[in-house]
């Protein structure tokens, strides 16, 4: 997904495109004030209690405590992996560790932002108390500007990837996208309602605008005639025309083509965490190996496209929670690891291009390209609600 969002109901839901609804809720998701995103894919959050919380991944696991992690009111991470939040304590303060199993360390520099994220430059963004923006100047001890800002006050903030801030209005639920050049916090996004945090592991996809075709009228009609027109009928009849009927019969035509493959190769080289969005965002979900022909029909695929500038890919199998699964925290796929694999080196398992495409562990920063197949429904996965419950939500990102 491109954003994930906290519900009224504490749940997390997610969404792929602006002008869509929601998908959820995620099963296990409950109860985080604030969410931020980790590299490798596993998700943060806030408790009710403001201590810090860690889940696997978005579709897995369950939320668990960070020790020492006490007492913030929001958190957001940079892209080293590095994560900052901001205290609750009266006199709020910026702290920061360089991973969960660290302490925090406060910065004694002035701080009178609630909500904070970072953007792709490594600075970080942050709201005030009266819904107001500031950047961090000189790093994590240094000072705050303000950030030109108009059109709402905003309650939390979420940049993308690619550098769109979003946001929640103060008092509203809704979504907006900000244009950081003018200040100008843009119209509340369709179908965006109703959440209370928001957090961004990819790139919201926007519908492009359409232009209505411009035509140029002729300002005056013709006045004369065409001159180019024949002005006699030709007089003998065309001398190419086939003379003797065939003397062969008609060669059978070739056999149809094999039908296309289901699995999909995009080339675009990303992290792990973004390629459930290079498929989410195409009406897709990252290819499963249910079985060795699924195996070998992935492969096929890739080999399809020729020689690619790629030495793994991204599909639907991962370390969760210890145990290698499919991303839908399934025991059910094919096994074919390359040898001594895997190996410990990262949670997220490729296709390894050196290791003719057998399984092997990497870290999830590690970019590749990835391999996506149509959506599917597993009958036996109970239907879950869509946030404004008007409907049945048969994601099987859920």
């Amino acid at each position: 997904p491109a954003l994930i969002g906290t519900g009224e109901d504490m749940k997390l839901y997610t969404k792929g495109y602006s002008d869509r609804k929601w998908d959820g809720p995620l099963r296990s998701s409950c109860c985080m004030m604030r969410i931020a995103v980790m590299p490798d894919g596993s998700l943060l959050g806030v408790g009710e209690d403001n201590q810090l919380y860690t889940k696997t991944s978005i579709y897995s696991g369950s939320w668990k405590v960070v020790e020492g992690s006490c007492c913030i009111q929001d958190v957001a991470v940079k892209q080293d992996g590095t994560i900052i939040a901001v205290s609750s304590a009266t006199g709020t303060k910026l702290m920061t560790r360089p991973d969960l199993n660290s302490e925090w360390t406060t910065s004694r520099k002035f701080n009178d932002v609630v909500r904070i994220d970072v953007l792709p430059d490594g600075t970080v963004l942050g709201v005030t108390k009266t819904g107001g923006l500031k950047r961090r100047v000189g790093g994590f001890d240094g000072t705050w500007q303000y950030q030109n800002s108009f059109g709402m006050k905003a309650d939390d903030i979420s940049i993308q990837p690619d550098g769109i801030v979003l946001g929640i209005e103060k008092g509203g639920c809704g979504v907006h996208a900000l244009d950081l050049e003018t200040g100008k916090w843009g119209e509340q996004l369709p179908e965006s309602e109703c959440v209370t945090a928001i957090a961004s592991p990819g790139n919201l996809i926007f519908p492009e605008a359409t232009e209505k075709p411009t035509t140029v009228e002729p300002t005056e009609a013709p006045t004369e005639a065409p001159t180019d027109a024949p002005t006699e009928a030709p007089t003998e009849a065309p001398t190419d025309a086939p003379t003797e009927a065939p003397t062969e019969a008609p060669t059978e035509p070739p056999p149809p083509p094999p039908p296309p493959s289901k699995y999909q190769v995009f080339t675009d080289l990303v992290q792990n965490r973004d390629a459930y969005g290079e498929c989410y965002k195409r009406g897709m979900m990252l290819a499963v190996p249910h079985d060795k022909s699924a195996y070998n029909d992935i492969v096929n695929a890739i080999k399809a496209k020729g020689t690619l500038d790629a030495k793994r890919f991204w599909f639907g199998i991962r370390s969760i929670d210890g145990e290698i699964k499919t991303i839908y925290g399934s025991n059910a796929y094919h096994r074919a690891f390359a040898p001594n694999e895997p190996s410990g080196d990262g949670v997220c398992i490729s296709l390894s291009v050196e290791n003719d495409y057998k399984y092997d562990d990497v870290t999830c920063g590690t970019r590749g390209m990835s391999v996506c197949e149509p959506l599917e429904i597993d009958p036996t996965e109970k239907p879950t609600m869509n946030l404004h419950h008007d409907k049945q939500s048969t994601s099987p990102y859920l």
